[in-house]
């Protein structure tokens, strides 16, 4: 197995067992002591896995915890979004979306493909680098200081297309800027010709929890006019959602909590 491979290995180890030991991990892999630490080394760094003390087990860290309780919630809460996600689609004809944040990612849990003709196909299941989209923009806004430093150790940010925001200074404005105003947007940030609209999905504590959207082929989504048609029906849909999630007792493990590993 080669070192991707390995370190998937390792974390399905984890997450199966609840947790391992080096010994355990070498035994398993058929690989070195010392290989077997650098694979956990480097699950760790990516906050996959942690070690609560020098010798101990290694636990499930705090990204994959993110993961399951995500993955969980998304699941959940599908039949209970998805009408308001159908009224937010027929009524912009946009490909609308409900996304959750894991690690440096965003994640489309549930997506409809708008019907007008700037549409573009739905994006249920895929995974973005959050910096790169509305609706990663929208959920990381509320993330807490010590989370984006979990989140983003080195504080890079690989640039997806030209448009992308690749300067952490030049990200954290932007977060503070969507923050106070409550919505976020792309112009061809995690794909040239996609444009996206995203408002936070919020928790009782203040935290978001998701984040709707809308998006579409540019040259919309672009203008002032056009953003201004969408952040109504947004908002209120944003709003019906994080309503009705409390009222199910359904709110996720909030992002912004998570402890550093």
């Amino acid at each position: 197995m080669n070192s991707a491979q390995l370190a998937l290995t390792a974390v399905q180890l984890v997450a199966r067992r609840g947790g391992v030991t080096l010994t355990e991990l070498a035994r398993e892999l058929q690989i070195p002591a010392s290989t077997a630490h650098r694979v956990l080394t480097n699950c760790i760094a990516t906050g996959y896995v942690q070690q609560e003390y020098a010798g101990g087990r290694y636990m499930a860290g705090p990204t994959l915890r993110d993961m399951a309780l995500e993955m969980s919630w998304g699941v959940s809460v599908h039949n209970i979004v998805s009408p308001i996600l159908s009224e937010v689609r027929d009524q912009l004809g946009l490909t609308t979306s409900i996304s959750v944040l894991e690690g440096r990612s965003v994640r489309f849990a549930s997506s409809l493909e708008g019907g007008r003709q700037h549409r573009l196909a739905s994006r249920l299941g895929r995974v973005i680098p959050a910096h790169a989209t509305a609706a990663g923009k929208a959920v990381l806004a509320f993330c807490t200081p010590a989370d984006l430093v979990r989140r983003y150790p080195g504080r890079k940010l690989a640039p997806v297309t030209d448009r992308t925001i690749a300067e952490w200074d030049q990200l954290t404005r932007q977060l503070d800027t969507i923050r106070a105003r409550g919505w976020a947007i792309s112009i061809g940030e995690s794909e040239p010709t996609i444009n996206d609209i995203a408002v936070p999905v919020m928790t009782l504590n203040g935290d978001a929890a998701a984040a709707i959207s809308v998006a579409a082929v540019a040259p919309h989504l672009c203008t002032r006019a056009e953003i201004l048609e969408v952040l109504d029906p947004l908002i209120a849909a944003a709003s019906r959602i994080q309503w009705t999630i409390r009222a199910n007792d359904l709110a996720p493990h909030a992002p912004g909590s998570s402890e550093a590993g």
